[in-house]
């Protein structure tokens, strides 16, 4: 056990101080431009001790007092947490939807739909963005209906068209990586025993497939998690969203971005974790963390 959750936890301490070396060097650059070795050395100090001493992540308010971050970011924190969960969870439902559905259509029908989302997945963030915008705005217009809120303010926080946003993009390439796996799977000899045996195709690919291609999903979404991450700030900035990105923008301080990046990775290092845990139990395969 030991042995397993070692490197795994050196990985982590690689990550962290990625985290620390990357807001330190961020930090030359939040006053103007101070390309100063002195400073970014002083900024991974500072960062360290706050970390070990969270009393000392203070900011700066607009009447010049300061104070604590504690507990004002934990509503931006879990907002941005819940955004960003629920679409990825969001992605990967609906790409295995897409998969099986593409599985079980006829061959001209699959084709259609495999070029259908790749032209979904051509189209800019900004362009879904504005144009899921448009429907909502021009539907209210209409009926008098508003759908859900189309962007934040200080009184309600808009959830179901920002993750419906975020999820779009990489539910079509979690799709794209799902059904290239599922057309190799399905040449391997495994399949065509469950099928003379009966076995549905529902059955075979939520049994049998999924259980087989898990970790070459897994394997192959860190780059699901970095766009999430990044769409997560512009969808931000855009709807006026009162999310953590927000928070960081107001008080850039080093120190800060830092333990708001940590804290984001938390969980995320977590949930691959618990992956690595239930693959290996029911795979004998790993995650690459």
């Amino acid at each position: 056990m030991l042995k397993s959750t070692f490197p795994l936890l050196i990985k982590f301490l690689y990550v962290v101080i990625g985290i620390i070396l990357l807001s330190s060097l961020i930090g030359l650059f939040s006053n103007g431009i101070h390309l100063d070795p002195i400073l970014f050395f002083q900024n991974i100090k500072h960062i360290f001790y706050s970390l070990i001493k969270p009393e000392n992540l203070i900011v700066v308010g607009m009447n010049g007092s300061s104070y604590s971050i504690f507990p004002t970011i934990w509503p931006f924190y879990q907002y941005s947490l819940t955004l960003f969960s629920s679409s990825f969870i969001l992605s990967i439902l609906v790409g295995m939807i897409l998969s099986y559905v593409t599985m079980i259509l006829p061959g001209k029908a699959a084709k259609w739909m495999i070029g259908l989302t790749s032209i979904f997945e051509s189209l800019p963030d900004i362009f879904t963005l504005v144009i899921l915008q448009l429907i909502v705005i021009k539907y209210f217009e209409a009926t008098g209906v508003l759908l859900f809120p189309i962007a934040g303010s200080f009184g309600e926080q808009p959830y179901v068209l920002p993750i419906l946003i975020l999820a779009i993009i990489p539910s079509i390439q979690i799709f794209s990586i799902i059904h290239l796996f599922v057309e190799d799977e399905l040449d391997k000899p495994y399949i065509t025993l469950a099928k003379s045996k009966g076995y549905s195709l529902t059955y075979i690919f939520f049994v049998h497939l999924m259980r087989n291609i898990i970790p070459n999903i897994f394997n192959h979404s860190k780059s699901v998690i970095l766009l999430l991450l990044s769409n997560l700030v512009v969808l931000e900035r855009l709807f006026n969203l009162q999310g953590l990105n927000t928070y960081l923008f107001t008080y850039p301080e080093p120190n800060i971005i830092a333990f708001s990046l940590i804290m984001l990775y938390l969980p995320i290092f977590g949930f691959y974790l618990l992956i690595n845990g239930f693959t290996v139990w029911k795979t004998g395969q790993r995650v690459e963390m």
